[in-house]
């Protein structure tokens, strides 16, 4: 197995991986290249199963921490960034970014790193204002645990040809297709007009709203739907249960300085049929094993020092004041015996 031990091997390595124009580039850095692709709430079930509660603590505890953050994916995103658990994965747009969190863990010195290629389609790439961003945020904020997702999903399903069955067994009258649209069944009947036939306006317009309207009238869908809506007024109240089972990468705001400095954006995690299992990232995404690239780990403080020259360090990288001061310390702190002694 191919191993890299500097920025230069690094770099040759990432230009052999051919890129596809119809998706956009992103990077993820760890330092132990065993580490599951799993947000780090998904990480133990105490967590996902109290995953409301501890949001609620934190906004309960450190409201004024959370003023200036006008929607939920937003209060994820700061709660990562002060360490919380959520069901975000960190990406950047910065291949040396990404290579920098490969090497710089003392936790993990005696592991080989990792950074993993992520080509994703443009049509799964979304700004923190999405819809589907709102809903999939709003999943942290329900108290729950959505215990059978695929029965719900079942039972519209079923509902579905049941209806289907019984208009096609009804005459489309004029006056059955006003009341239809009175229901909102559809949103327009130019759609009825241009079904070539009955079974077409069934089929394509009349089975699937229902199927949907199914979906959206359980109890925690419902739900959802208002935690949706508090955080998003103008949300259009339907979800479809496909979107709920998704993982999405959102562009990170500018408007935080670290994840301005760090080229930040994020994957976000919909669910696999309940809350305590996250939904999977598809495997399209990471073209090969070749966009997994194994870091060296008696490479990583070599590697760490040409970043560094590059302009890519702890200094750089993280704003705060108190990432400031631990660099600084560590920058000048001397480290031998007769310093130990005079502190004694």
């Amino acid at each position: 197995m191919l191993k890299i031990k500097s920025v230069s091997n690094f770099l040759k390595e990432l230009g052999k991986l051919n890129n596809e124009n119809e998706s956009i580039r992103f990077f993820r850095g760890h330092s132990d290249c065993k580490y599951l692709l799993k947000p780090s709430i998904y990480r133990n079930n105490g967590l996902i199963s109290n995953e409301y509660k501890i949001i609620r603590d934190a906004l309960t505890y450190c409201p004024s921490d959370f003023n200036h953050e006008n929607s939920n994916f937003l209060k994820l995103v700061k709660l990562q960034h002060y360490g919380y658990p959520t069901r975000l994965l960190d990406l950047t747009s910065n291949a040396l970014v990404a290579l920098y969190f490969s090497v710089q863990s003392d936790k993990e010195k005696g592991e080989d790193g990792e950074v993993i290629v992520f080509d994703i389609p443009y049509n799964d790439v979304k700004y923190e204002d999405s819809d589907k961003v709102s809903i999939l945020s709003a999943l942290a904020f329900h108290d729950s645990e959505f215990q059978d997702l695929n029965e719900m999903v079942k039972q519209s399903k079923e509902y579905r040809e049941i209806y289907q069955e019984i208009i096609l067994k009804t005459q489309i009258t004029k006056d059955l297709q006003g009341r239809l649209h009175g229901l909102e069944m559809i949103r327009n009947f130019a759609l009825a007009s241009s079904a070539e036939t009955t079974n077409d306006l069934v089929e394509k317009h009349l089975a699937p709203k229902e199927e949907i309207r199914l979906f959206n009238d359980f109890n925690e869908i419902r739900r959802l739907i208002h935690i949706i809506r508090a955080d998003k007024p103008y949300f259009s109240p339907i979800i479809d249960y496909k979107d709920l089972g998704k993982v999405i990468a959102v562009r990170g705001k500018l408007n935080n300085r670290r994840v301005e400095r760090q080229h930040g954006s994020f994957l976000l995690f919909g669910i696999d049929n309940n809350k305590i299992e996250p939904a999977r990232i598809p495997s399209k995404w990471i073209a090969s094993e070749k966009n997994r690239l194994i870091i060296d780990k008696e490479s990583k403080q070599k590697i760490l020092k040409e970043l560094t020259q590059l302009g890519i360090s702890r200094q750089t990288l993280f704003p705060e004041l108190e990432a400031q001061a631990n660099y600084v310390k560590e920058k000048y702190i001397i480290n031998d015996t007769t310093s130990k002694r005079r502190l004694g």
